[in-house]
């Protein structure tokens, strides 16, 4: 029987469906540990879309409903809090906002202030 963490059968379905939902999320933080990246943008409605990117791949994964439909945050904080819950294991987290690009820490570091 092959593992749930088999790397090949989760990107096969990412590749399938491109988008990905929670549960794809859940296989991601308990299986590419700091393998993966996270995104979160602001689109032209002046909604935010979080995005996936697994580390080696160019391809980049939209966050879906069970419906199907893309997620959109209409506040940042609420997409902020979304990643923070259910991204925690993530390489790296990105907002971009106005033209700044945040980054969120692995380790905190020491505060120069």
């Amino acid at each position: 029987m092959e593992s749930v963490c088999n790397v090949k059968m989760v990107k096969q379905r990412a590749l399938l469906e491109n988008p990905m939902d929670r549960l794809d999320i859940g296989v991601l933080e308990k299986c590419f540990r700091q393998k993966y990246g996270v995104r979160i943008a602001e689109t032209a409605e002046g909604l935010w879309d979080i995005e996936i990117k697994l580390e080696g791949e160019d391809q980049v994964y939209g966050l879906v409903t069970r419906r199907g439909a893309l997620k959109p945050w209409s506040n940042l904080s609420s997409a902020i809090a979304f990643a923070k819950e259910n991204c925690s294991n993530a390489g790296e987290v990105l907002v971009d906002v106005c033209g700044w690009r945040l980054l969120k820490l692995l380790e905190p570091a020491g505060s120069p202030i």
